[in-house]
């Protein structure tokens, strides 16, 4: 009897351990109100929802939403911002987690927590395209300008036809709708904090 109880016990195990480890994105906080569409489907986003390509997540005001990545990166969305998750590939022995999100509107914060290698990409508007690897940055959309802000590490993306490198903390580049980019400039403290604030729990204030 004691036998079969262990490997029962074993069997859930290793079952609990592969669905989590199947888990590409999952939704760890909705602090306010959130929807996900998945194709032709509309729903209310909630808590441990697990998300897959092609799933777009719309938040109303005073909303947060964070989500957790099988690499333990995570992506922290604002109040009334609207991002596809366009791909959603795990890792796996041989491979790094690869994903890319399109950013419509609104304003998230990307971070990782480990230096795993992974493939990230995301189109900010229409006007921007930059890759992810190992960094912590801002990213905002809205109807007058697209904007990126590097906190950590290195972003290179496309824009305008051109190559940009961000590699110093709170490099800010801005390409305004339907205008040329500007140039490369430090965003200020009260700006940056304003962004912070923007992505944190309104509960923490």
């Amino acid at each position: 009897m004691k036998s079969i109880i262990y490997f029962l016990t074993l069997f859930l195990i290793l079952i609990t351990s592969a669905y989590a480890s199947s888990q590409i994105a999952v939704v760890e906080v909705v602090e306010g109100h959130a929807t996900l569409q998945r194709a032709d489907l509309q729903k209310k986003l909630t808590e441990n929802m697990s998300l897959q390509s092609e799933d777009i997540i719309t938040t109303e005001k005073d909303t947060r939403v964070w989500i957790t990545f099988q690499d333990d990166s995570m992506l922290k969305l604002g109040e009334e911002s609207r991002i596809a998750l366009d791909r959603l590939v795990p890792a796996t022995e041989e491979t790094a987690l690869s994903a890319t999100f399109s950013m419509m509107t609104g304003v998230f914060r990307f971070f990782t927590q480990t230096e795993t290698e992974r493939d990230i990409k995301v189109n900010i508007g229409n006007s921007m395209t930059l890759g992810v690897r190992g960094t912590d940055l801002f990213v905002g959309s809205t109807p007058e300008k697209d904007w990126i802000c590097l906190v950590k590490g290195v972003i290179q993306l496309q824009a305008d036809e051109k190559t940009v490198e961000l590699n110093k903390p709170r490099q800010f580049f801005v390409v305004p709708k339907g205008k040329s980019p500007l140039p490369i400039q430090f965003v200020s403290d009260e700006k940056f904090s304003s962004w912070v604030k923007s992505t944190e729990l309104l509960t923490k204030e």
